[in-house]
Order: C-alpha cells, then sequence, then structure tokens
C-alpha cells in the first residue's frame, strides 16, 4: 500500500547570515548586506539585532544610524548556492527526494511520506532534522502539508504546522500574509490596494480578471498549494564526489577554532554517507592558507567509519603535529574513498565486537599521531625460512590479513626472532650460551632458499639453559654450526 505523500518544507531565515558564520562559535557577524554599490540593504541579520529595530529590507545607512557598531558582511551569492547543494545532499540521509529552493529565501523540500516507514511519526523525524540542522550551524523552520507548495508557504510564514489532510489546507493556508508568496512587488502592491492581506481574501476574488491585472501566477501558486493542479519538483541528485567546503569568517590559527569548523563539515560528511550506507576509508583535508598557499592532511583508516567523534579525533592528532607557518582561511573535506558499510547486529552480552572497534580505534589514534611509519602491522608470507615468514604491512593491511594460519605454526615458535642468527659455540658438539643448552625437542628441518643462491637446510630446537630460559636454536645441516635464532616469552 502506497502512503499518501507528505512534503517538509524547511526554510533558512538566516541562511545568508549563517553561511558566513556557522564556521565559528564566536560572534564574527551582525548583518549581511548585498552587494548594491549605490543603496545596500540588510538581507539578514542575527536574531539579537531585531531587538534594536534592525530588519530585512532596512538600507544599510538606516541600520548603521541606529547602530554605528554594527559588524556588516557583504552576502556571498556563490558561496550561498554551494552551501545549499550540500545541504541537499546531506537531507538525503532521511529520503531520496530533496528538492532545494533557491532565490532570495532559501530551503529544502523532502518528499517524507514513505520516510515514516524507517523513523516513525512525524514528530520525531522532524525533531531529527531540527537537530541535524542546529548541529550544522543553521537556523530552520520546519512545516509538513500533502503538497510541496503549502509546505514552503507554512515555513516561509514562520509556522511550524503539520497537515496531513488536503482538505483542511483552505483553512492551514487562509490565514498566511500575502507576504509569503513569492510574486513580483508590483503584483502584491496591487493586491494590497484593493485590500487583501492574507491569502484566504484570494479565494473570494474575481479570477479571471484578477489574473489578467496582475498575470496568472498568483493562482498558480495557489492552485498548486492547495493540490488544485500537479505540482511536480525536480529531485536534487547527490554528486559521486563527495567533497565539502567551508570558508572560516577570519584566518584561524588554533586547532580548536579549526576542529569547531571541521565538526561542521564532518556531520555534512556523515549525513552523505548515511544516506548511501557507505563509510569512509580515506579522509583528506586541503588547508587552505592565507595568500595562495595550500596544506593537506591525509588519513587512510585501519577500518571504514563513519562516526564523527572519532574522525574528528584522528584529524586533531594530525593538525596538532602540524606546524601551521599561515593562518587557515578555508577548509576542504573529501572522502576520497568510501565502502559499503553493513549493518551488525550485536548480541547485548556478546562484548567481542566492541572490543574489536576499541581496539581498531587506538590503532588509528597511533596511526594519526605517530605517522604512518610508525605504526605497522605483521602479515604472513608465503615462506618457509623464518626471517622470512613474516613481512611488516600498514596497520589496515594487518587487521585484513588472513590470521587462521598461525594456529598452523604450533607452539614451537618464538615471537621473539634476532634480526640475525647468532653463532653458537659448542663443547663436546653440544651449543653453549651462557652455560649448556638441554635440547628438548626432535628436530625440525626448514629448508629453502635456493631459487635466491642460498641453499639452506637447518634443523631447528627447542633449548633450555641451566636458569630455565628456552630459545630456539638451529644446525646448520650445510656448515655443522649452531646458531641462536629466537627467545621464547
Amino acid at each position: 500500500m502506497t502512503r499518501q505523500r507528505l512534503w517538509t518544507g524547511l526554510y533558512f531565515p538566516r541562511f545568508p547570515l549563517e553561511t558566513l558564520t556557522r564556521a565559528s562559535d564566536e560572534h564574527v557577524c551582525d548583518i549581511v548586506v548585498n552587494a548594491s554599490s549605490t543603496a545596500p540593504r540588510v538581507v539578514a541579520l542575527a536574531a539579537e539585532m531585531a531587538d534594536l529595530g534592525v530588519h530585512e529590507g532596512m538600507l544599510l545607512s538606516s541600520a548603521l544610524a541606529i547602530e554605528p557598531q554594527l559588524v556588516t558582511r557583504l552576502r556571498q551569492p556563490d558561496s550561498e548556492r554551494d552551501t545549499l547543494r550540500e545541504l541537499a545532499a546531506w537531507a538525503s540521509q532521511y529520503t531520496s527526494l530533496v528538492c532545494p529552493v533557491s532565490g532570495e529565501h532559501v530551503g529544502l523540500l523532502l518528499e517524507i511520506g514513505e520516510s515514516l516507514r524507517l523513523f516513525g511519526k512525524t514528530s520525531k523525524l522532524l525533531s531529527r532534522i531540527h537537530a541535524g540542522i542546529d548541529e550544522l550551524g543553521f537556523t530552520g523552520i520546519a512545516a509538513v502539508a500533502p503538497t510541496p507548495t503549502a509546505a514552503w508557504l507554512l515555513a516561509r510564514s514562520g509556522r511550524s504546522s503539520v497537515v496531513t489532510r488536503v482538505a483542511d489546507l483552505p483553512d492551514a493556508l487562509g490565514t498566511l500574509p500575502l507576504s509569503c508568496l513569492d510574486l513580483e512587488p508590483r503584483a502584491l502592491q496591487s493586491l494590497a490596494d484593493v485590500g487583501v492581506q492574507q491569502l484566504q481574501q484570494c479565494w473570494h476574488l474575481p479570477r479571471a480578471e484578477t489574473a489578467r491585472r496582475i498575470g496568472p501566477e498568483l493562482y498558480d501558486i495557489l492552485d498548486r498549494a492547495l493540490a488544485r493542479r500537479p505540482d511536480v519538483r525536480k529531485s536534487y541528485r547527490v554528486p559521486e564526489r563527495l567533497r565539502h567546503k567551508l570558508n572560516l569568517p577570519a584566518p584561524v590559527v588554533g586547532v580548536e577554532a579549526l576542529l569547531f569548523a571541521l565538526g561542521r563539515l564532518l556531520r555534512q560528511l556523515e549525513g552523505v554517507l548515511l544516506a548511501r550506507g557507505n563509510a569512509v576509508q580515506v579522509l583528506e583535508l586541503e588547508l587552505g592558507l592565507s595568500g595562495s598557499a595550500s596544506d593537506a592532511v591525509a588519513i587512510e583508516l585501519i577500518a571504514p567509519s563513519r562516526d564523527v567523534k572519532h574522525l574528528l579525533g584522528l584529524l586533531r592528532h594530525r593538525l596538532e603535529a602540524m606546524r601551521l607557518d599561515e593562518p587557515v582561511e578555508q577548509l576542504t573535506l573529501e572522502a576520497t574513498q568510501c565502502v559499503s558499510l553493513a549493518p551488525r547486529n550485536l548480541d547485548l552480552f556478546d562484548q567481542r565486537v566492541a572490543h574489536e572497534d576499541e581496539w581498531l580505534a587506538t590503532l588509528e589514534r597511533l596511526h594519526a599521531r605517530l605517522g604512518v611509519e610508525s605504526v605497522q602491522g605483521i602479515a604472513l608470507g608465503d615462506e618457509h625460512r623464518p626471517e622470512h615468514a613474516w613481512r611488516p604491512v600498514t596497520p589496515r593491511q594487518g587487521v585484513r590479513h588472513e590470521t587462521t594460519r598461525v594456529a598452523e605454526v604450533g607452539a614451537h615458535r618464538p615471537l621473539w626472532l634476532l634480526a640475525e642468527p647468532r653463532s653458537l659455540k659448542t663443547r663436546d658438539g653440544v651449543p653453549v650460551y651462557g652455560g649448556l643448552l638441554q635440547i628438548e625437542t626432535s628436530a625440525e628441518r626448514i629448508e629453502g632458499g635456493w631459487w635466491e643462491g642460498h641453499d639452506d637446510s637447518r634443523d631447528y630446537h627447542v633449548a633450555t639453559s641451566a636458569a630455565g630460559a628456552r630459545y630456539w636454536i638451529f644446525h646448520d645441516r650445510r656448515t655443522r654450526a649452531w646458531y641462536l635464532h629466537g627467545v621464547f616469552g
């Protein structure tokens, strides 16, 4: 059974401002103005500015007359466009149908009817969306309605309404102000001239004459909102390349300030990874420095992850080990390699998986702090000679390498091998190492190396000293000499 379509309109009332400021936890801007060279106007303002009498559309000169110390920034349309696309990609974790709304008023439209099967009640899903938007540094107003236009008009008017039936739309929309309609100023003024202030007053206007006077746009919007005509929307397609960019409101030199901004980027990335069922394997961070210079950090994870706290911790270790010659002005985070992350069913009383995850996380922290070459794993090699039977690998390769063959080796192999076998003296044919050694096991013959010009043939034994120390020694069948090769713990 197909569920009725329900749409969430998510309106960002301070989008131009928060696009510029969300990378910092400090107060860095009061108002944002357009780039007009003659009469710049306020397009967005911090919440506390409204209490002073500053409002959208006000001339900058008038705002400065009210508060001369206003911190002002120019609007950045390109940055807003890119940020809206990234938000649409992030929102795809909740639904496959996400539609960005651009223009003077910015937001998202999400079809959530099918999503309720996964997330449960509408209120629960809205709570998750609000919490996620807040973590990204944005203020959002959400409304729900059976049509996307109705959901957008409600949210655009500041009403967090939930309307689930088409029959209830006229009452829900009727008291909305005329200003919520995206009409030309001339059309809005013409309606105001005849006393129209709310949408419900438009229901009673003569349709043909009104459309002739102000254009067909009014009834096109109203008919789509009331489900009287199709309201088709094109879904945003998330790009294959997971690359997120964030301009810092001011140059930054401290690691903590960078980590705050990186937390925003990682949460965006997490949303897209959740939507795809993926986790990141290789993460690259580019630091845009003052001027044209840049620096980069790459993290190759031992086990794929999309956990923000874990990834942020790894980036912290790398950044703390770096020396930045110039302040950072821009951050670019890219997941250059992703893998599918299958869901796991965890036994409440089985701690094995949790302990395994803790161990991998510890390895990755060491890897990030000490560097790629400082932490290595060990893997078995296809060789009989002990000094060639293992090889160093990266921690990631070590975790993936097959380990079941270890059981085949048996208990007569020490974990501590000497870098080079040490020649032993003998007394009456018995090897000596701090005294006569007592051989405890029969010979284990190991031969090989002829393909390298070393035709080795050795008989290995476990030997014990008078003090109880256990050694791994061998008798070279070619030279008849004895050698110490390993020590048991």
